[in-house]
Parts: C-alpha cells; sequence; structure tokens
C-alpha cells in the first residue's frame, strides 16, 4: 500500500457523505455500493458495512467473488467486537488454558474489575511460552531474528487473532510454524490482511488477520482508521497495555507494524519437530 494510497482514506466522512449523495442519485448502482462498503468498512461501521456490501451482490451477481471474499470477515467482526466487550468466547484451538484466562481477563475487564483483569492477565501471559524464530519484511530479502514475538497489545500477548471462513480463533503462536502475509493493495487490505498459516502437525490455515485493534465507539482519527497509526493506552496490570490502530508485533528487537510483516517463521523443539 504506497503512502498515497493511504493518504486516500483521509477525508472518509467527507467521502462518506458524498457516496450516499451520489447513491441517492444512482440507487442501482452496484459500483457504488461496492465503494460504500469499502468506506465503511474502514469507518468499521459492520452492519451498515455488510448491508452494502449484499446489496452490491443483489445488484450485480457477478460481485460474488467481492461478496464470498469479504462477507465471512464483517461477520467475525461482528463477533470479534462481543468478544472484547466480554460478552462472547472465540474459538481457542487446543483449548489452551492460558489462552482461556486471558479472555476470563476481558470478562473482568467488561465488569469492572480492572485490577483483578490485570492480575489474572499477567498470570496468564506467564504461562504462555515464548518461540524463538524469524520474520521478514515486505520488500526485503533480509530476515530478523527473534527470541520472542508477541503482540504488543497486552490483551492478546503472544497470541494471534485469525478469521478463518466464519471462525474467529485466538491462535496460540505456540502453535504455529509459519505465517505468510500477503502485501497490502487495496483499501480493505487497511481492514484485513490475508494469510496462509502452517500449524505445528495441524493442517494449514487460509484466512485473515484483522490489521486493526478493535475500534473504540468514538473513533474517528483518519489516521487510526486507515492503519497508519497505533496509540497505546494503559491497563490496569503493570507494563500492560490496549493498542488503538494498527497492529504491532513486538520482540526483544523492536516493533512491527502488521501491514509490514512479509513473513513469520518460528522456531521448532525436538517434540514439535517430530510432529511436523
Amino acid at each position: 500500500m504506497t503512502q498515497h494510497a493511504i493518504a486516500e482514506v483521509a477525508g472518509l466522512d467527507e467521502e462518506h457523505a458524498q457516496l450516499k449523495e451520489r447513491i441517492r442519485r444512482k440507487p442501482d448502482d452496484a459500483d457504488l455500493r461496492a465503494h460504500l462498503f469499502q468506506v465503511l468498512a474502514l469507518r468499521g461501521d459492520w452492519l451498515r458495512a455488510r448491508a452494502a456490501l449484499s446489496m452490491t451482490l443483489e445488484l450485480n451477481p457477478k460481485a460474488h467473488s467481492l461478496a464470498g471474499t469479504y462477507l465471512r470477515p464483517l461477520a467475525c467482526e461482528l463477533l470479534r467486537a462481543d468478544v472484547f466487550a466480554g460478552a462472547r468466547r472465540p474459538e481457542v484451538p487446543g483449548a489452551d488454558e492460558a489462552v482461556e484466562r486471558l479472555l476470563d481477563a476481558l470478562q473482568l475487564d467488561a465488569a469492572g474489575s480492572d485490577a483483578t483483569a490485570g492480575a489474572l492477565r499477567a498470570a496468564a501471559l506467564a504461562d504462555l511460552p515464548a518461540r524463538s524464530g524469524h520474520l521478514r519484511l515486505h520488500g526485503s530479502d533480509t530476515t530478523v531474528p527473534f527470541a520472542w514475538l508477541a503482540d504488543g497489545d497486552s490483551r492478546l500477548g503472544p497470541v494471534l487473532e485469525l478469521f478463518a471462513g466464519e471462525r474467529y480463533l485466538w491462535l496460540p503462536l505456540s502453535q504455529v510454524r509459519r505465517i505468510r502475509l500477503v502485501p497490502p493493495a487495496s483499501r480493505c487490505a487497511l481492514v484485513w490482511s490475508h494469510c496462509a498459516i502452517d500449524l505445528v502437525g495441524g493442517e494449514p490455515i487460509d484466512g485473515a488477520v484483522p490489521v486493526r485493534y478493535p475500534l473504540p465507539a468514538a473513533a474517528s482519527g483518519q489516521q487510526i482508521l486507515s492503519a497508519a497509526y497505533t496509540e497505546w493506552l494503559p491497563l490496569a496490570g503493570p507494563e500492560q497495555y490496549l493498542g488503538i490502530g494498527q497492529r504491532m508485533l513486538v520482540s526483544e528487537q523492536g516493533e512491527y507494524a502488521l501491514l509490514d510483516i512479509a513473513e513469520i517463521v518460528f522456531d521448532l523443539d525436538d517434540a514439535q519437530a517430530g510432529n511436523v
């Protein structure tokens, strides 16, 4: 995604208003509806984005590829919002107890028990194993080694949010062998990064990683909506932070924006190597 393409997102409010007026004049224009879907997805308005995409398909049945690609991530976003609100739980492969405690902490956050949530989150993060490996950025042949890798958002730590079809997963990185991410080349790539994941001793998964952390209800900053910026807010636990904007992965080597990452490869221990 070029800086010019990202800059085009800067006027989302104005663009949204103009689109609504154009659709009012040409309600049967499928291209305008598809454009509206993209704008609404960037704004995090999942229900209206889904309605716009469904209308696109109704007006133009040839848009089934677009609809097939994005209707399922939109459904996952609605579930995801409930998960971070502490109302529902995602699928956790392997029934990892430490990941389940991270989810318990979200429910405590929602109930206003911040201190208890922070303590539970800290204990869960301490129990999740560190994995060494290396990563590579888009446009580079150089690999960067790491002794450990985690999401910069303490609600997740070494856990990957993943949309796989209509499944919303919290996938422990301890179960992952390799992640390959598609270079961003469209506006929707600022919302969902398509990926291929090789698991340790499991079937590969094709899916999408949500590029941005869950958007606050009042989020309107264009850099946040366009995934051009990440803001960190403190949580109750020591050294715990909540992210807004583009997802950032962190290691002892530094911080890496999700949209910059082409590939992550984790080293295998002896037991894992026997499962490959």
